[in-house]
């Protein structure tokens, strides 16, 4: 052999070599990533997963218990820390986050998991899923007939023609393949319900994400002002891109009713015990004095009481909104002027601004309290009502719609007629045999 034979043969043989453990690398690799893919798309690593949250989700509400609150910065809520535990509990709680459990990298691994688990879920039931509702499933030979649940033969007599009839007028959808001299049929309904539980997965993905959004990215602060005031924490006014300006605020009583505490005309504060016909009113006293008033007419009685108890008004039962018009400002324009109430916030730039509670402390030079406004913004509140929306429908789809089969083989004079139903088989078996009898029924005639 010649040195240039040699030399060939050395490369070949290096190449191959090379070739050989590459594709053993490769096969090793995808074994490595089908058994990573099998393993989360799996029903047990979503029970287990599900179950650490939940045991960790416990934690973390009981958690604020047995550890001291702390906000503000992490060396600020270092230093909380170490006021009050050791150096080495400290770096614990440092290191778990448990200043903000649910916000905290462990739980958002999690979280993560989780969310993972379900997308491979989704991705890997996508082909399942799309076949078992745009593709018709036949039954090819005898034996598989015979091994349903459901299932008959009938005689001569019967058309194709005739069973495609009877099974339109069962609203199936219907599917034929002719395979020599036999004729293979396939019926479908509800099959859109297989979507279902793919959608449910959906749902949940969109709900935890947007939880996760939520926890980590959402904004939450109270800011108040007097009417004619901007809305301010502390004296710093509240700057989101626009400002607002409180116009008014008024606070709105319920009607005189029995249990409610008063103040009559002439300062003495009770409690109505009755209320007549005639809309007067029986009270109990206690300040200055015990006694009762009977037949206090309704001009003489007030539910307004500027007197305070224990930390609070005296008359705080007897609010029944509190109500502010407010206008939103940019670049020191007038944009929109809007009521909010509790319960009706105002919307603007994605911020919600709700109605939370007074300062009757402070005051104008008109007697009106100061507004407190609860500022918002979750970034991730829309995929949680989307996510809600496709869980529910994703929901009803599984529940409240069953997938039902029926499959026939026609050769020559002979008919096999199987049927199959996911759930429900009792109601199933009623409507299987509804259809023998129609088919029957055109054979006869």
């Amino acid at each position: 052999m010649s040195k240039v034979q040699e030399f060939f043969t050395a490369w070949n043989n290096f190449h191959m070599t090379n070739k050989t453990k590459k594709e053993k690398q490769n096969a090793s690799s995808q074994g490595v990533f089908d058994w990573a893919w099998n393993g989360l798309k799996s029903m047990r690593f979503a029970i287990i997963i599900l179950m650490v949250i939940a045991v960790a989700s416990i934690v973390n509400l009981f958690a604020g218990e047995f550890i001291i609150q702390a906000e503000g910065t992490t060396q600020q809520i270092r230093a909380t820390y170490q006021q009050a535990y050791p150096d080495m509990r400290t770096d614990l709680l440092m290191f778990f986050q448990m200043y903000a459990p649910y916000s905290s990298w462990w739980f958002t691994s999690l979280m993560g998991l989780l969310l993972l688990s379900l997308i491979i879920c989704v991705i890997d039931r996508a082909p399942i899923v799309w076949k078992e509702v745009s593709h018709h499933q036949f039954l090819r030979d005898e034996e598989s007939f015979r091994s349903a649940k459901l299932h008959t033969e009938i005689g001569k007599g019967i058309s194709k023609d005739s069973l495609l009839a009877a099974l339109k007028a069962h609203h199936f959808k219907v599917g034929i393949e002719e395979v020599g001299d036999k004729v293979l049929i396939a019926g479908a309904k509800n099959t859109f319900s297989y979507i279902g539980p793919w959608l449910v997965h959906i749902g949940f993905i969109l709900l935890t994400i947007g939880g996760a959004m939520i926890a980590r990215g959402e904004f939450r602060m109270h800011a108040s002002a007097l009417p004619g005031e901007l809305l301010s924490v502390g004296r710093t006014p509240l700057d989101l891109g626009f400002n607002v300006r409180v116009d008014d605020f008024q606070i709105e009583y319920y009607p005189l009713n029995v249990n409610q505490y008063v103040e009559l005309s002439n300062g003495s504060i009770g409690r109505i015990v009755k209320k007549h016909k005639n809309n007067s009113f029986d009270v109990e006293l206690f300040s200055p004095a015990s006694g009762f008033r009977n037949d206090v007419p309704a001009d003489q009685l007030s539910n307004r009481i500027d007197r305070r108890m224990g930390g609070g008004r005296l008359d705080q039962a007897n609010i029944s909104d509190y109500i502010a018009t407010v206008t939103v400002l940019e670049n020191g324009q007038d944009v929109k002027t809007e009521v909010v109430e509790v319960n009706h916030p105002l919307r603007h730039r994605g911020f919600r601004f709700y109605q939370s509670s007074f300062n009757d402390r402070i005051t104008d030079n008109q007697g009106r309290w100061m507004t407190v406004m609860q500022v918002r913004r979750d970034t991730g509140s829309p995929l949680v009502w989307v996510g809600i929306l496709v869980f529910s429908v994703g929901l009803i789809m599984g529940m409240y719609f069953t997938p039902k089969r029926v499959f026939a083989l026609l050769d020559g004079d002979k008919m096999l007629l199987a049927g199959r139903s996911k759930q429900n088989m009792t109601l199933f078996e009623e409507e299987f045999n509804s259809l023998i009898k129609r088919i029957q029924s055109i054979k006869k005639s």
